[in-house]
């Protein structure tokens, strides 16, 4: 964009000089404020980054350039336009992939927690089974199971597996496969 700006100020530049003094080998000379903001490449790039940066008014660059052509003046807009838009897709890529890392975290956090949640209900399950496996046979008998009920661990054990204590009759006759008791 420097390098656009710069030339069509240049040629605008040498065009009044050759008009002014009919001479076509006339050296250009440009009024203040185009000199002033887009003299060379180097300033027209500093002034366009004053532009975006709030360094310098868009209209105090962009009114020098009305009088060169609405070319230049459509060169600046874009310019800013674009830079701008980008800035702000930086900006918006930045908190969606934020955001989307958080979730994702989020997502794994629970993950890890239902995993120790299981694993602390197997853990409380093993112990209420040995607690009701009185002879240590690895064997229980349904009297075992309904007498455990009454204990205020097992049942509020059943109940946080959504196990209801009046069902514990159906599960025992689900588990016993080969209806020994």
């Amino acid at each position: 964009f420097g390098v656009i700006l710069t030339q069509l100020v240049t040629d605008y530049c040498r065009f009044l000089a050759v008009q002014a003094q009919n001479d076509v080998n006339a050296v250009p000379e440009c009024p203040a404020e185009l000199q002033r903001h887009w003299s060379s490449i180097g300033q027209s790039m500093l002034t366009l980054f004053y532009a975006i940066t709030n360094g310098l008014a868009w209209s105090e660059a962009v009114d020098p350039l009305r009088s060169v052509s609405v070319l230049a003046v459509g060169f600046v807009i874009c310019y800013i336009i674009i830079s701008v838009f980008t800035l702000l897709n930086v900006v918006t890529g930045v908190f969606v992939n934020t955001a989307i890392e958080r979730a994702s975290a989020d997502k794994d956090i629970a993950a890890l927690k239902a995993f120790q949640k299981r694993k602390e209900q197997i853990r409380v399950l093993e112990n209420a089974f040995e607690t009701l496996d009185h002879g240590h046979t690895n064997k229980l008998q349904l009297q075992d199971i309904e007498g455990a009920i009454g204990l205020e661990t097992v049942g509020a054990f059943l109940e946080s597996l959504d196990i209801s204590t009046d069902d514990i009759r159906m599960l025992f006759t689900l588990i016993d496969a080969d209806k020994s008791g």
